[in-house]
């Protein structure tokens, strides 16, 4: 017998949905905007040698592993609520095997992020952020970005909630002067 299906939300969907979308949400915290399949660009050696150096003091591959392990049992505890009839031994063997998968592939930013780095800095520019990393604001801000980060994702939720309700209410007030109903 084949186990049920998982749901996700009120459509329902599969364990692979999930994985996109928190695939998706990795890559938006990893702050390297949209990371799409891209041609290997050759980018200098000493350039990616120097970019590698900078990825290794700001903690970026490091920080993404956090962020999977902070991330992962809010979206395994999402779908438990949905999944109420599901065994805490599955959930505990979901997120050990998601968590090994994403782990496995962090390897695999590497050169797309090393590409993104040589497109939009010089190496001069690489090599003064390094210095600038190995100072103690730069380890300070290593250190404190991802908390800076996350304070602030949770007040623009707050803010878009609010401010969008507001929108929302000016838009329908507008729409009834025009003589349209929202």
């Amino acid at each position: 017998m084949l186990p049920a299906r998982i749901r996700i939300g009120k459509l329902g969907s599969d364990m692979t949905t999930v994985a996109h979308r928190l695939g998706r949400v990795a890559g938006i915290l990893l702050c390297v905007g949209v990371l799409q399949p891209q041609a290997a660009m050759a980018v200098d050696a000493q350039k990616h040698a120097d970019i590698q150096v900078l990825m290794q003091e700001t903690g970026m591959l490091a920080n993404m592993n956090r962020t999977v392990e902070l991330m992962l049992p809010q979206v395994i505890g999402n779908l438990k609520k949905i999944n109420s009839n599901i065994p805490q031994a599955a959930w505990d063997d979901f997120a050990r095997i998601g968590a090994e998968e994403f782990k496995k592939s962090l390897a695999e930013l590497e050169e797309p992020v090393i590409t993104i780095f040589d497109k939009n800095f010089t190496d001069d520019e690489i090599k003064q952020l390094t210095a600038f990393y190995k100072t103690p604001l730069g380890q300070k801000v290593v250190t404190q970005m991802p908390v800076v980060m996350q304070q602030s994702a949770q007040l623009g939720q707050i803010w878009g909630t609010q401010v969008g309700g507001r929108v929302a209410e000016r838009i329908r007030a507008a729409a009834k002067q025009k003589g349209y109903e929202l």
